[in-house]
This record gives C-alpha cells, structure tokens and sequence, in this order.
C-alpha cells in the first residue's frame, strides 16, 4: 500500500509464510487494472528528452522501463494547459512497483489540473462480460450502490459524469465499458500512491462482492490457485525433514506427476470435464520414512 518496492524484501523473510503473503497480494489485485490519469504538462516529451534513446518505440520502451503491463499517452498537443491522458495497467500485484516508480516521476513530468481526474478500470472478462446474460442485473446492482461507490473517494464536484451506471456510455459515474471492464470516472487526480492504492482495493473488493451477489461464473478454466500451490509448498517447507520425492494425483485423471525429486518445476494442469472440483493428492515421502498427504481444489 505504501511502498511496494519492499515486497521482495518481504518474501525473503523465512519468518512469514510465503502462502500468506500471496494470498494477501492476489487478493488485493485479483485482475487486471487499468488507471487512466488526466492531467496537464507534457509527459512523453519530458521523458523522451532524458531518455532518447527511446524515440524510435517509446511506447515498448516505457512499459519496459517501468515494468507496467501496459503503457499508452495521449498525442502531445502545443496548448500548454491542455488536458493529456495517460493510461497505465497493471496484470497483477507483481507490477505494483512499475505503479510505483511511475507515479514517483508524474511530478517530474507533469502537473496537476483543476479538472483533472483519475479512471479505474477493474477488468471482468472472464466472466465474458460484454456478453454476460446478468448485464442488466449487475448494472441494476450498481445503481443502487452509487452512493456508497460516491464514498470511497473525496466528493464528486465535476459536473461532466452523471450520478448513474452507463452502457457502454461515458459521462457517468460508472461505466460498463465495450472493453469489458467496470470503469469508475469520479477519482480526483492523485499522484500520490497510497492514495490510489487505497481506491483500488475498495474497489477490488466491491467487483469481489458484485460478483458472488450477482452470481457471475467465470468462464476460465478450474485450476489450482496461485495461493494454493504457494501454501502447499510453504507447509512442506515447515516438514521437520527434508522432503525426498513427491507425486501427485488427480482426482479425476489419476496419476499425474510421479516419483518428483525435490526442487522439480511443475505444471499443475487444468481438468476440463464436468466437475465443478478437482482434486490433487500430494503425496510426500519423507527421508525418514514418514508419510504426509495434502489435498488442494
């Protein structure tokens, strides 16, 4: 929240298990986040006169440079007090730190702007949104739910986005957009990090509850999660002895990994039949013969 760049220090700590940490981080950012800044000043010029190197591909190069998913401004304009935006997205808590980094030299290259803003984009396309036969009921949803949305951020004083939940359709609050994400318009413009990172894990948490109240399903494959496969592996690391070989069944396909000596990379592979759970047993056999199972869906 206040300082990524201490993540990796964190995951260094033997102290902490690692599962944990995972679990906190993809909670926090479960999806791809886009982060639209409307301000003033001219960040593509700045940054391409100390690095022009970057001329020729700015676009790859700043991505790059600041380890974001993606990167893309508005075209300069010679109106000095012109509205320009940039839009950044990150695909999950591992390039908060690009966010970081980013946010640090906004300043350094840009300005605030009276009518500035800030859009969040929280993506939701596995649930095929742009199709999703519950479009209507998760708009209604969010109507109902605007005043409490109004609250996660400083009062709204533009009079461009309306108090409502738009189609496809900006100038409004909220937005359903043809990308396929929900799209908050009221965001003031921050430069600050923790300001917006405080946003975005409301926001997080408010797609997390619409999604199990409007009983959207996912359409990507069941598979063991991230954090599940980090607890497993914290809670053998823990073993009073060290772990010889393992191997791992699935519940519907049998044998899928036999006989693994430690330190093997792995692929857990998705099941695709008609369960809705699938079962890995981890059978892990001990070098002083002790047997310990463990199960994960």
């Amino acid at each position: 929240m206040h300082n990524p760049t201490l993540i990796p220090v964190l995951m260094k700590d033997s102290s902490i298990p690692k599962g944990m940490i995972y679990k906190e981080l993809n909670k926090a950012l479960p999806c791809r986040i886009g982060i639209e800044f409307e301000l003033a000043g001219n960040f593509l010029g700045n940054f391409v006169a100390e690095h022009p190197e970057c001329l020729n591909n700015f676009k790859d190069f700043i991505r790059n440079y600041y380890g974001v998913y993606s990167f893309n401004p508005d075209p300069d304009t010679e109106t000095i007090d012109a509205i320009r935006e940039l839009r950044v997205s990150l695909k999950d808590f591992h390039q908060l730190i690009g966010l970081y980094k980013f946010m640090q030299d906004l300043p350094k290259y840009c300005r605030l702007h009276e009518n500035g803003g800030i859009h969040i984009h929280l993506d939701m396309t596995e649930f095929d949104f742009k199709k999703c036969k519950q479009r209507k009921v998760v708009k209604n949803y969010i109507t109902k739910r605007l005043t409490a949305i109004g609250k996660i951020f400083p009062k709204y004083t533009g009079t461009y986005n309306k108090k409502r939940v738009g189609d496809v359709e900006k100038g409004t609050w909220v937005n359903m957009s043809r990308l396929g994400t929900l799209e908050f318009r009221i965001a003031p413009l921050t430069f600050d990090y923790y300001t917006l990172m405080t946003w975005i894990v409301k926001l997080v948490r408010f797609r997390r509850i619409l999604i199990h109240d409007c009983r959207l399903k996912s359409t990507l494959p069941k598979s063991g999660s991230h954090e599940d496969t980090a607890l497993l592996c914290d809670t053998s690391q823990d073993l009073p002895q060290r772990l010889e070989t393992t191997t791992i069944h699935n519940s519907n396909e049998g044998e899928v990994y036999s006989n693994l000596t430690v330190d093997t990379p792995i692929s857990i592979h998705n099941y695709s039949g008609t369960n809705s759970l699938t079962n890995y047993d981890v059978d892990a056999r001990l070098t002083l013969d002790n047997y310990i199972g463990y199960r994960f869906g």
